[in-house]
């Protein structure tokens, strides 16, 4: 993997903040020169709401929740934090992947400058296009430059692990860019030092990091799917050939099949959500199950539909990685199953996740999600 703007993660206390749709996760982490990242202190908050909400209240709350664990954290005393690292799923961040390919008229020297120049190109043209389009009209046209990630150099028609100073008459890059609102990001960031004195902010998209973390932590396949259900969006990552291959996501989550059932029982999220997860556990009488099951179905369906179309190729034929490495915090085995039933293996990639705010020390478990995120910062190059 290339990365032509992420430096190694500094040394000293890093607040790493996740943000999902539907949750908002905290933890200090201990980054060390010589050392394997160490967890100081995790927290975690629901991003609550009862009903679909328009995009500025959903704004609010997510800072809202960002607040009241900040809050937390500083009532449980912790101040000295060197950096800050915020971690975006959608709807927060818009990833945008893409394949360039250069035809010169003779054999020519590559160089940083010669991607960086490709890049720089590209972005500005998806920044413009936004700012044409209604994808950005939410934020007043507002869309800022969060990060970029170079998964792929062939020269020749050939993958290169390095380079510069190679010639070379076909170049293709493949890469992804991704932008937020430069609003959302400055209120989080005012919002913040009103409980921490800290000068570093690093913006990363979710979508990226679980890509650089799989590639540090999977050594024995080459192909495999990430796939990310939170809130009202599940988050898709296809990897082939070692390299991101597509990125994508669909408006379809957890809090979305929980609020569907709610809708059919006439009834609240709250005791929806305690239904499905009964439901889960086996602990409905048969009764009971078979009314959740019979509502719960199509829904489930929908949002197979979905996922099957996110990781179906052009021609309408399954992409090859039949491993799904799935992270989410609730209803996991909902998820996993309907998955399984399409012939797909499924492996957690999240499978800590803690309710309540918990202080503790140790090393980075790797299949706790915001370990893995702290895993992939700290290996970064």
């Amino acid at each position: 993997m290339f990365s032509l703007n992420t430096k190694n993660t500094e040394s000293g206390i890093s607040l790493i903040i996740d943000i999902q749709s539907d949750l908002v996760r905290v933890a200090l982490i201990s980054f060390s020169n010589t050392d394997k990242p160490h967890v100081i202190y995790t927290s975690n908050q629901s991003i609550s709401f009862e009903s679909k909400v328009d995009g500025n209240r959903i704004t609010e709350l997510m800072v809202k929740s960002v607040s009241d664990i900040c809050n937390r954290m500083v009532r449980d005393g912790i101040k000295d934090i060197k950096s800050v690292h915020y971690i975006l799923s959608s709807p927060w961040v818009i990833p945008q992947s893409k394949t360039v390919k250069i035809e010169y008229d003779t054999e020519t020297e590559i160089k940083d400058s010669t991607i960086l120049d490709i890049i720089n190109k590209e972005r500005k043209e998806l920044s413009a296009k936004f700012k044409e389009g209604n994808l950005s009209k939410e934020y007043e046209y507002d869309i800022a430059f969060i990060e970029e990630n170079i998964f792929d150099v062939k020269l020749n028609g050939y993958s290169v692990s390095e380079y510069k100073g190679k010639k070379a008459k076909f170049l293709e890059i493949s890469f992804a860019t991704t932008f937020s609102s430069d609003k959302v990001l400055k209120k989080l960031d005012k919002m913040i030092k009103n409980f921490i004195k800290v000068k570093k902010f690093h913006y990363h998209s979710a979508l990226l990091l679980r890509y650089t973390a799989l590639r540090l932590l999977i050594d024995n396949k080459n192909e495999y799917i990430s796939v990310h259900v939170h809130g009202e969006l599940t988050d898709i990552v296809i990897i082939r050939n070692n390299f991101s291959s597509h990125l994508s996501s669909f408006p379809f989550g957890r809090t979305t099949m929980v609020r569907m059932l709610a809708e059919s029982m006439k009834n609240t999220i709250k005791i929806a959500d305690s239904s499905i997860s009964m439901y889960e556990d086996g602990k409905l009488n048969k009764n009971e199950e078979q009314k959740v099951s019979k509502l719960l179905t199509p829904i489930l369906e929908e949002w197979k539909v979905s996922f099957l179309k996110s990781i179906t190729d052009m021609e309408g034929k399954k992409t090859t990685p039949y491993s799904i490495y799935l992270s989410i915090h609730r209803h996991f085995n909902i998820f996993k199953n309907i998955i399984e039933k399409e012939h797909l293996e499924v492996f957690s990639f999240d499978d800590s996740f803690i309710d309540k705010a918990v202080v503790f020390e140790g090393t980075i478990e790797k299949n706790s999600l915001i370990g893995i995120y702290a895993f992939a910062l700290d290996g970064m190059v």
